[in-house]
């Protein structure tokens, strides 16, 4: 057994400062001779950060037109429910007034009906 005070690390799994030179990840970047690696694609530094730049303009462009678009259907929605209340109002509004006297006639002619 490995006494606990000496743990064994696999090689290549050095620690941030042992990998980067005691220099932070950061500053690693930052630096104009560090290459990044995407899309199958080698980048310099100044490459990767105008094509994240361009991709998060891109982003956040398109969130907000999604944002936008979205407001436009809630509005349209929302203006096709008050229009249809408003009909029904309307509707209801060109409904003659009831007769009182005349619904008690008939209220008084069923309950007559269904007594026998």
């Amino acid at each position: 057994m490995t006494p606990p005070d000496k743990r064994i690390r696999p090689a290549g799994n050095g620690t941030d400062s042992e990998i980067t030179g005691g220099r932070s990840a950061h500053s690693v970047a930052e630096t104009s001779d560090s290459l990044v690696t995407a899309d199958g694609r080698v980048w310099t530094h100044r490459e990767w950060v105008a094509y994240l730049d361009g991709w998060l303009s891109g982003y956040v462009n398109g969130e907000a037109v999604g944002y936008d678009r979205g407001y436009v259907a809630c509005d349209g929605e929302i203006a096709t429910i008050q229009r249809e209340a408003a009909r029904i109002v309307h509707a209801m509004a060109n409904i003659p007034e009831r007769d009182r006297a005349a619904d008690e006639a008939a209220a008084e002619r069923r309950s007559a009906r269904w007594a026998q």
